[in-house]
């Protein structure tokens, strides 16, 4: 597993919590209000139902179910992602 380059564009920037899941590669912000509303998400620690709650990219934990860190913690660590593999025929 390969550490996800920092990104300095996202640091501090303030966006919905839907929107943030999409920006991190977690789901598409169709996907996130379903999951964040049925208690999926952890915004710093706290368990938030609201999608479109405001949090900061790069300040702000975000945890995804099952403990997955999904944004940059404050010490300035990138998340960890699996690689993905798309094998196309024609």
């Amino acid at each position: 597993m390969m550490p996800r380059p920092h990104d300095p564009t996202h640091q501090d920037q303030r966006t919905q919590l839907c929107r943030a899941l999409s920006k991190l590669a977690l789901c598409s912000r169709t996907q996130a209000i379903p999951l964040v509303r049925e208690g999926w998400v952890t915004v710093n620690g706290r368990l938030v139902t609201d999608p479109l709650a405001w949090v900061t990219l790069g300040r702000d934990v975000i945890v995804l179910a099952g403990g997955q860190t999904t944004s940059e913690t404050a010490s300035g660590a990138s998340p960890v992602r699996p690689a993905l593999c798309l094998m196309m025929h024609k």
